[in-house]
Order: C-alpha cells, then structure tokens, then sequence
C-alpha cells in the first residue's frame, strides 16, 4: 500500500494577514490567496501536489471501497485579531464542490476551519453536506482535539473530527487524532 499525504492550508500559512475585519477589502479573499506565496512554493518545492483545497475531489480505490476525499482551502479571511469568526467564505466553484459528493463509498472532507467560523449563507450548505453526504469530516485550527457525530436517529451520521494540535515549545501540549480505517465487507473505521 502507498501512504498518501495531502497539505492543506490553515491560518498560519497566510503571510501578513490583515489586522481585523474591519481592514478587508471587497476582493479580500483574492488579496489572501496572493499572500499564500510561501505555502504553495512549500508543496512544490518537496514536489509535493496540493490538491486538498480546490475544486474537486481525490478519489482512489482501497481494498475495493472507493475512498473520495475533498478539501477547501479556508486560510483566506484569517485576521491577526482572530475576530474573523463568522466572517469566512469560499469562491462559488468550492461551493459547487459541497454540492457534489460521489454517493457511495466512503467520503472524507477536510478544512482548516470548522463550519462555525464561515458567513451564515455558507455555514447553512457546510453543514448541510456534513449531515447529508459526509462520512468523516476533519478540522483543525481550534487547537483541541475531539470526535462527534453529527445526524438524527433517521438518517446516517457523520464524524467530526477535529485533529489537535503539535507544539514545538512543550510536548506536552501536542496531541493528535488518529482514524483506524477497516476495509472490507463492512467498509467501518474507528
């Protein structure tokens, strides 16, 4: 088998983030990607594909369940204030990517930001997919590690996870998640 490992931007690899939200500009989220220099010369540099983050999904096959991840690049509209909760968004093609969701198999989605942290109208579909289409989502930035589920008793659930946090000042405040993926006849994880 062949480890796959896929990038996906947070917060901290957005250079010079504005102060505050009351510093955004109309095409903040355009000025943001352009201040990802560095992360993206990060990927290409240890030939690394950044694939997490844009438009569409990864899908490969493990022990004949088809794996389908999707990832969105959240790190636009961080502020050094951190009074940008709420205010998040994502561009109308990653949109489009909630929307669709291969229906069968197992389907991973990933972002920096939990759904709590975007705008209204976008926290409304997040969330809805995660209820609807999503088998595990994963979410970092909150700097603690957790598992939910998330669904009512009629339908399937989702998993949250939210994956911790690495410090390079004390290891003591390094703590990670781990998913123990089972393939097979009942395609399960833990």
């Amino acid at each position: 088998y062949q480890l796959k490992v896929y990038f996906l931007p947070g917060n901290h690899d957005l250079q010079n983030p504005v102060k505050s939200i009351q510093w955004y500009k109309t095409n903040q989220y355009e000025c943001d990607i352009d201040r990802m220099t560095p992360f993206f010369d990060f990927v290409k540099k240890y030939n690394l594909v950044f694939e997490l983050g844009q438009p569409g999904s990864i899908s490969f096959d493990v022990e004949g369940t088809e794996i389908s991840v999707s990832g969105l690049n959240s790190a636009p509209l961080s502020t050094l204030d951190g009074d940008d909760k709420g205010f998040h968004r994502f561009p109308g093609s990653c949109r489009d990517l909630l929307r669709e969701v291969p229906a069968s198999g197992i389907h991973i989605f990933a972002s920096h930001h939990g759904p709590e942290w975007f705008a209204d109208e976008v926290r409304l579909d997040e969330e809805e997919m995660l209820s609807n289409s999503v088998d595990i989502a994963l979410f970092g930035h909150e700097h603690r590690g957790s598992t939910r589920s998330i669904g009512d008793l009629t339908e399937g659930a989702s998993t949250v996870v939210r994956g911790g946090t690495y410090s390079l000042l004390d290891d003591s405040f390094s703590a990670f998640k781990v998913l123990l993926f089972r393939f097979g006849e009942l395609g399960s994880y833990d």
